[in-house]
């Protein structure tokens, strides 16, 4: 039972969370504010160059919009909706967080070497995620990058209406910071 219900997660992980396409963006500049899910994101440290360091954020609320939508789709009945809305609910509870990549090297886009650190408003640690391998994918065709994408997920619920965002590559000596004001 567990096992299909991890299976029906990922299934929805998939169908719910398309890659944004500003997270792809290479243009986004230290000091540079963009809205991303309604949420101001601010780049706070260095700028991308030929690598991209991104992340995004969405609240429980918007989540959950994204379920309700995939469902009606799908067709689940209200008790299925429901239950999908509570299993993610249960370890989601505080949003996502959404984390693109691109490097020059297949090493260097795995996910292995990266640490994800949120802090809240009064820069209090209330996430840290050390990441698994997990291989990237492979540049598109013609040249590019190597690029990964991941998904945190907040356990407990965000208090106030700002959060920091730390991407920490152990292959760099410089850390990604954001500054994220969430719109609820």
């Amino acid at each position: 039972m567990k096992k299909i219900l991890s299976l029906g997660l990922l299934f929805i992980s998939l169908l719910v969370f398309a890659i944004n396409g500003k997270l792809k963006s290479k243009s986004w500049f230290k000091n540079q504010t963009k809205k991303v899910y309604g949420h101001k994101v601010k780049r706070l440290s260095k700028s991308n160059g030929y690598s991209i360091t991104n992340v995004a954020y969405q609240t429980f609320d918007q989540v959950k919009e994204d379920i309700v939508k995939s469902s009606e789709n799908k067709m689940l009945s209200k008790e299925a909706t429901e239950k999908e809305i509570n299993t993610w609910k249960s370890f989601g509870a505080g949003g996502t967080i959404e984390l693109y990549i691109e490097r020059s090297t297949i090493g260097a886009a795995n996910t292995e070497y990266f640490t994800i650190v949120v802090q809240d408003e009064n820069k209090e640690e209330i996430f840290r995620k050390e990441f698994d391998s997990d291989i990237p994918e492979r540049p598109r065709v013609g040249g590019g990058n190597w690029w990964n994408y991941t998904t945190c997920y907040l356990k407990e619920e965000v208090q106030g209406n700002k959060i920091y965002v730390y991407v920490i590559d152990d292959l760099s000596d410089k850390r990604h910071e954001f500054e994220i004001l969430i719109t609820k």
